[in-house]
């Protein structure tokens, strides 16, 4: 008996982000030339097709109803897929899906953050767990695909993140940040003239403008982790001034009781005063601490759609270089028209 061959895992750079667009029901607009080589089908046979044409058997059903869920509403979806190829091998990608137009472009790049893929894709294998006894308990898909999303949304905080948006904010920082610091960037093409030289000039200044933005926004992140560690001791000392207060009004009370007098209405007066100060003291620093939360909110906000900007940026920089590739391959080369040293290669 011949065994079969186990399934071949497709791979690719980390310079190869790879695109696809879709109408608003998920059928295939437009794909470049790394999505039909790593899934094995020509741009005629996506084009047209539900995008799970691709679909992995390994995917829970649970993901993707939470990346529609997502996306309908209007906001981004990052997640760790597998992808399924035409020869029945596979592909694993970081997919960033975002509403364009009247459909949907979803963005791939090569997973950098391995460790966190793999307690991702274990963290899948448990989901399809739940969702194979719901199926075997005669739920409807869309009952599989709750029970999915609901172990999902489970898993992910059990590694430290709120839900799928907090997961999609911070990862695609985190993914997007590694892959430039592995080198990738817009790429420097010699041969572009014209509208293409102009546009991947725009986004290499693009790149460096936001590049420069990250620097401070690290800079404020690291204030704000400082301000954070000194929010707990901040909410004790109002808890103490608390206290404070209410010994001064207790002094307060023992003093009327002694009647009133030039030192005893002094006393009292003092007493007033003290308390005044402590409670707007307690006042400025009781709120804080959500203070700091909500800035640490905003600064993940700006950090998320500055990353967001500059992975569309490179993946725009690097299909125009294809672009100019294939005008390149597509122009025949003549002995006049060819310089010496492109004749010799």
């Amino acid at each position: 008996m011949v065994e079969s061959a186990a399934p071949v895992e497709h791979v690719f750079a980390a310079d190869e982000l790879f695109f696809s667009t879709t109408d608003s029901h998920g059928r295939i607009r437009r794909a470049n030339s790394t999505f039909m080589r790593l899934s094995g089908y020509p741009r005629g046979a996506l084009v047209g097709r539900a995008h799970n044409v691709v679909r992995h058997a390994d995917m829970p059903a649970g993901l993707f109803r939470s990346i529609w869920d997502a996306i309908e509403e209007g906001r981004a979806a990052s997640a760790y897929i597998t992808n399924r190829s035409s020869d029945d091998g596979h592909y694993r990608v970081f997919a960033t899906i975002v509403p364009s137009g009247s459909g949907y472009l979803s963005v791939r790049t090569l997973p950098m953050l391995t460790d966190l893929r793999d307690d991702i894709e274990a963290a899948y294998a448990r989901v399809r767990d739940v969702e194979e006894a719901s199926a075997a308990a005669g739920s409807t898909r869309r009952e599989v695909a709750a029970a999915g999303q609901a172990a999902l949304q489970a898993e992910l905080q059990a590694l430290g993140y709120a839900d799928a948006i907090d997961f999609t904010r911070r990862v695609l920082v985190a993914e997007v940040g590694e892959l430039l610091a592995h080198g990738v960037g817009i790429p420097d093409s010699p041969q572009a003239d014209g509208p293409v030289a102009r546009i991947l000039d725009a986004m290499s200044r693009i790149e460096a403008e936001t590049a420069g933005l990250v620097g401070i926004l690290q800079e404020g992140r690291r204030l704000i982790d400082l301000l954070g560690r000194r929010a707990g001791e901040i909410e004790a000392l109002s808890a103490r001034l608390g206290t404070l207060r209410e010994a001064m009004r207790a002094v307060g009370a023992d003093v009327e009781v002694l009647g009133h007098g030039e030192q005893a209405d002094d006393v009292a007066a003092r007493c007033q005063q003290v308390d005044a100060l402590v409670l707007e003291c307690s006042e400025q620093l009781h709120p804080l601490s959500s203070q700091i939360e909500a800035l640490r909110g905003d600064l993940d906000s700006v950090s998320f759609r500055i990353a967001l900007a500059r992975l569309h940026n490179l993946a725009a920089g690097i299909f125009a270089l294809q672009i100019i590739e294939a005008r390149t391959r597509s122009t025949p080369t003549t002995p006049s028209a060819a310089s010496p040293s492109c004749a010799r290669h």
